[in-house]
């Protein structure tokens, strides 16, 4: 009977905890149909030599392909670093998507996918092959100044990694496996050790493989192997909390006089901005690589604040990126603004403002509005001082006239007994 109470206890204490707890709101893509109608720009493109690029990704300074020629050990593939700004990391100018750096010294397998990681400054490559038994369920990585090969890290023996993302947020990568791993997609922490596994995905889009992966909130991004089926070109998203597919969007990339095209690799470059890399050839038989970049809804976190008396209110918002939204000030009885900070600086505040305008959102913001309490006391105690000054002038005032009312019946009955004394004399 007392473990039954203490077991009620403890789920009505835990029921409270879900009630009360705060909804959480990220920066995340607006929702799963976000790829339908995109419009893709093709930014540049790069003739292929030897084989076919399998795998991008970007840093601050660079977008990074790997080109594979073939999957035997002694052939080194093709890494490429393209500018990815007009300037260069040492501030430099240079001409934006020039090619920066070329080297051929490393064999990375199939080099399926890549990923870059900001907080470490490595790049990982997934191999997906493993022509050399070591390279078995491993991840090369990378200087991401010099493009170096620094190590290898083993995942698994019981499987190859096709591709990888990785998400800043929560300092975790994803892999998705091989047929072997049922193509089932692993969530690895920061020290590569698999923490959760999401199931296989076998069979759960069009086509029967897939290609590189990235990550960008709750979603997983990719494109399944679709080339030469006839059926176009997809690309699928899957939610890691459902732990499902949730979409699988037909892509058009308005391909003219486009003979051949398989999109092999895409990656996150910013909050709702997607590039991808897709091999093609054209009429003339020349082989590329293109480049196209897509930006789809996106929400920032807009958080507002409310701080009256020390005491923070705050309510956390989804807003669209892009979108024009005004924070209306808000009345508080006994109280009156007296800052007003966004992203934690001081803004101009004016006592005739009523709302602060965000004309375009970018990111994530924070605005707090600042209370002060309105000091009645001396406003009250000025205004009393003023009205008994004012009682006590109209008293003085009204006796004052008493007394030259007085003083004039005196003088008027001295003038009367007078007159009449002056009549009686005579």
């Amino acid at each position: 009977m007392k473990g039954t109470k203490q077991l009620g206890i403890v789920l009505i204490f835990i029921a409270l905890l879900m009630v009360i707890r705060p909804e959480t709101v990220h920066a995340e893509i607006a929702d799963e149909s976000v790829f339908e109608g995109s419009e893709w720009e093709l930014l540049f493109e790069e003739n292929l030599e030897e084989g076919l690029v399998q795998s991008v990704c970007v840093t601050e300074d660079y977008i990074v392909t790997l080109e594979n020629k073939d999957d035997t050990v002694d052939t080194p593939d093709i890494l490429r670093a393209y500018y990815r700004n007009n300037k260069d990391e040492n501030g430099n100018k240079v001409e934006q998507y020039s090619l920066a750096k070329r080297i051929d010294s490393i064999h990375y397998e199939h080099c399926n996918g890549m990923t870059y990681n900001p907080k470490t400054k490595k790049i990982l490559v997934s191999l997906y092959t493993a022509a050399d038994p070591e390279n078995r369920g491993c991840l090369y990585v990378l200087n991401s100044e010099t493009f170096e090969y620094e190590d290898r890290i083993k995942i698994a023996d019981d499987f190859n990694v096709l591709g990888i993302g990785y998400d800043e947020e929560t300092d975790q990568y994803v892999i998705q496996t091989n047929d072997e791993g049922g193509y089932s997609f692993k969530i690895l922490n920061s020290d590569f050790q698999i923490t959760d596994d999401l199931g296989s995905f076998s069979h759960t889009s069009q086509g029967d493989n897939f290609q590189d992966l990235c990550v960008s909130g709750d979603y997983i991004v990719n494109f399944p192997l679709t080339a030469g089926m006839g059926i176009g070109s997809f690309i699928n998203m899957y939610s890691i909390s459902a732990r499902d597919i949730v979409s699988s969007t037909q892509l058009d990339f308005k391909f003219e006089n486009i003979t051949w095209d398989e999109p092999e690799s895409i990656c996150v470059v910013g909050p709702g901005k997607f590039l991808a890399a897709v091999n093609v050839v054209e009429d003339t038989q020349e082989r590329k690589v293109r480049f196209y970049q897509t930006e789809v809804p996106y929400y920032q976190q807009l958080e507002v604040i409310q701080t009256v008396g020390g005491k923070e209110k705050k309510d956390i918002q989804k807003v669209l990126q892009g979108e024009k939204i005004s924070i209306d000030y808000q009345e508080v009885k006994g109280q009156k603004i007296s800052e007003v900070r966004v992203d934690g600086k001081a803004v101009e505040y004016n006592k005739k403002d009523k709302a602060f305008t965000f004309t375009k959102i970018e990111g994530s913001h924070s605005i707090e509005v600042i209370y002060k309490k309105v000091k009645y006391f001396r406003v009250t105690f000025f205004f009393l001082f003023v009205f008994a000054v004012g009682i006590c002038a109209a008293l003085l005032y009204r006796q004052h006239l008493k007394i030259q009312r007085a003083k004039k019946r005196k003088k008027a009955q001295r003038m009367r007994r007078q007159i009449q004394r002056n009549l009686y004399e005579e």
